[in-house]
């Protein structure tokens, strides 16, 4: 069991790298703000899974606020990467 945690984080950490990775490569975030996401709340240790959820809210607020005219469905599914992966809170 105390293997599972480690791959666990390791698990939510390559997921947010691919979210931001695609979400930069949309145009939806800049780099800089995928860094302060990670980053926020660091203290705490471990949090992958806050770091993704709070990554994939700032996508659909991106989606919503700047790019009404971006392709919904397409961006709809990068923002619900959590959902998709069972994620608790994000409707998994």
């Amino acid at each position: 069991m105390a293997q599972s945690i480690p791959l666990f984080s390791r698990l939510m950490r390559a997921m947010f790298d691919e979210v931001s990775e695609q979400a930069v490569e949309e145009g939806l975030l800049t780099t800089t703000e995928c860094d302060t996401i990670r980053r926020r709340g660091t203290r705490k240790q471990h949090n992958h899974i806050r770091h993704l959820k709070d990554l994939c809210a700032f996508v659909e607020y991106k989606q919503r606020k700047e790019k009404p005219e971006h392709d919904t469905e397409r961006a709809g599914n990068l923002a619900t990467v959590g959902k998709l992966q069972g994620i608790p809170g994000r409707g998994g």
